[in-house]
């Protein structure tokens, strides 16, 4: 459907909105449960004759453009409640809007090292069904160009050497070998960024899991054809995402560093907890970091971005690997020390104190910033009380999502810290928390752990003075 300017967005129940964007602004908001929007030309910000005045019910305001004209726009509309400026690198962007969702996608569509040039994609999986369906979703797509399609794993290398794609999107079941094994022996070491593309049952959650950690960016559950059109938005933007991944374009070793030796042991308070937040490329983060940790510590929370059914599966790979606990969390479970609780995928966790105890609440709540289970969730709900004994981790992840918590954390006394660039598959949640100035340590991925530890021991040492005064 053609987005029209002042059109209410959440009218139709199915379908999406499409609008390209060069050299103009694209204002959005809701009240209730109603989506509006609105855009206009960037000659037309002149402060003297540009106005603007939104209901005073209007809520999650978003004004979205290009940042060559960040200076122009904060300027002029820095005076508008509660509104958060959304900047693109590219001159011009994608809006999508999936009315099933009522969800907002942003898809830039000219990078500077891909300027005016699609996106390839290699096409693998061994239905000619699938493969027709994802070849018209991309190129009915501006931005997008089917440039190979492998039905077999046998045929992947050399479509692969001869078209040079950017991304690949790979299914799980295939003949000859299985995806991650297709993965592991070829994709990989092309370094070419990969979105896995399958059918796959809750008690085959552990092969998803073994893909994201062998280095496949993300995963999204194959569409039927009915499906296809409300989830054609969430497929652009993962495979945008990927293409956009400096991370998988690096070497292996320069990307992930060596994981560190672990650590034999860390002091902390009694009260002490880590609350970690992660999302795209975080499988294979939080297992690298986890695998460094000592034996011994506080209560460790994580909010990773997961499908419903793969978050267990995800628990399970864990706690076999580590000399840790690692569970998926349970409703009004007490937390234990040398424990790491995973939120389940589908729901929201959060965390409130009964007399000394700490206790993991996980409810069926709506999204918050699109997200079940949400690392703004439960950060907000550790934030509700003094902090001075938490230690907050930001890891890899596309969006914004709990930067908000991770600034009221902050401000509660807690120590917090983000992943560099560098080592991120996405630098977008690490970046957000940055932005807002809450980040006490900018660390590689390698040095995570060790940063963990030491926050741990100095806010004891600091409670201890406290003590002796």
């Amino acid at each position: 459907m053609t987005f029209k300017a002042g059109e209410i967005l959440s009218d139709k129940k199915e379908g999406s909105y499409k609008l390209i964007l060069r050299d103009q602004v694209f204002l959005y908001w809701e009240i209730g449960k109603k989506s509006y929007a609105t855009f206009f030309d960037v000659v037309e910000l002149a402060p003297e004759s540009f106005s603007l005045t939104l209901p005073v019910d209007a809520q999650n305001i978003k004004v979205i453009f290009s940042i060559k004209e960040k200076e122009r726009i904060t300027s002029i509309l820095n005076g508008l409640d509660k509104i958060k400026f959304v900047e693109r690198k590219a001159d011009s962007f994608e809006i999508i809007f999936n009315c099933a969702e009522n969800r907002l996608f942003v898809a830039d569509l000219d990078k500077v090292e891909v300027k005016e040039r699609n996106v390839k994609i290699m096409i693998i999986d061994d239905s000619p069904t699938i493969q027709n369906l994802l070849e018209k979703t991309f190129e009915s797509s501006p931005g997008y160009e089917v440039v190979a399609k492998a039905k077999l794993p046998s045929e992947a290398q050399a479509l692969i050497e001869k078209t040079q794609p950017d991304v690949i999107t790979l299914d799980l079941h295939m003949p000859e070998m299985n995806g991650v094994e297709l993965y592991n022996s070829v994709i990989k070491k092309y370094s070419i960024p990969t979105v896995i593309i399958s059918s796959v049952s809750i008690q085959e959650g552990p092969l998803v899991i073994e893909a994201l950690n062998s280095g496949a960016i993300d995963y999204i559950q194959k569409p039927t054809l009915k499906e296809l059109q409300s989830l054609k938005p969430i497929i652009l933007e993962k495979v945008s995402t990927a293409a956009a991944s400096r991370k998988q374009r690096a070497s292996e070793g320069k990307r992930l560093g060596e994981t560190r030796k672990t650590l034999l042991n860390v002091d902390y308070h009694e009260n002490s907890m880590v609350v970690i937040g992660s999302s795209t490329g975080g499988v294979q983060a939080l297992e690298k970091f986890i695998l460094s940790l000592p034996k011994r510590m506080p209560p460790i929370v994580i909010v990773q971005h997961i499908p419903e059914v793969f978050s267990k599966a995800f628990a399970e790979r864990l706690d076999r690997i580590s000399s840790l606990t690692i569970k998926e969390a349970e409703n009004l479970e007490v937390m234990q020390d040398s424990h790491i609780y995973i939120a389940p995928g589908g729901k929201q966790m959060s965390y409130r104190k009964r007399g000394s105890q700490k206790v993991i609440n996980i409810t069926d709540d709506p999204p918050v910033n699109k997200f079940k289970p949400s690392v703004d969730y439960l950060f907000s709900s550790v934030g509700k009380y003094h902090c001075e004994n938490i230690v907050a981790v930001m890891f890899t992840g596309m969006g914004r999502d709990g930067s908000k918590g991770m600034k009221l954390l902050k401000e509660q006394g807690a120590i917090t810290i983000a992943q560099n660039e560098e080592t991120s598959a996405v630098f977008g949640m690490p970046k957000a928390a940055i932005e807002l100035g809450c980040v006490d340590h900018i660390l590689a991925l390698e040095d995570i752990s060790q940063g963990v530890c030491e926050a741990l021991n100095e806010q004891l040492q600091l409670f201890q003075k406290k003590k002796v005064v």
